[in-house]
């Protein structure tokens, strides 16, 4: 007769013994001392919550913790790729408000100037001197 291990619980001592290899972990894998906290805490929550179902029977609970943060950082990588990076809509509107050529990148500006200083150039004497090229390198 084989007697199956007791079920490991995921109580406050033992959240508190596993947190530094977990956080460990989760900061190996996205560099950044927050995000791993949060992906640590997630992991424990998906564990508490049922989401995460641990069966003792197919081992410890370190290493299936320890997938389970690996899964929560490549979750957190896969948001983050669909989530574009904005700049605060203000400051953005502002920039292009008072200065447009500045929302250009510098070689932008320099090309789109030079097309509208040729295209200056092609027009009438009286039609170009009514408007002066406003070159800015």
């Amino acid at each position: 007769m084989t007697v199956a291990p007791p079920a490991a619980r995921l109580d406050d001592a033992t959240m508190r013994a596993l947190e530094p290899a977990l956080l460990r972990l989760a900061a190996r894998a996205v560099r950044n001392r927050g995000v791993a906290c949060d992906i640590v805490q997630a992991a424990f929550l998906a564990v508490l919550e049922g989401g995460a179902a641990f069966d003792p029977a197919r081992g410890p609970l370190r290493p299936f913790l320890a997938g389970v943060v690996v899964r929560k950082a490549v979750d957190h990588f896969r948001r983050r790729g669909r989530e574009r990076p904005m700049d605060d809509p203000e400051e953005a509107l502002a920039r292009v408000a008072h200065a447009p050529s500045r929302a250009m990148h510098p070689a932008d500006r320099r090309r789109a100037m030079a097309v509208v200083d040729e295209a200056l150039g092609r027009l009438p004497d009286l039609q170009r001197l009514g408007s002066p090229s406003r070159r800015t390198s």
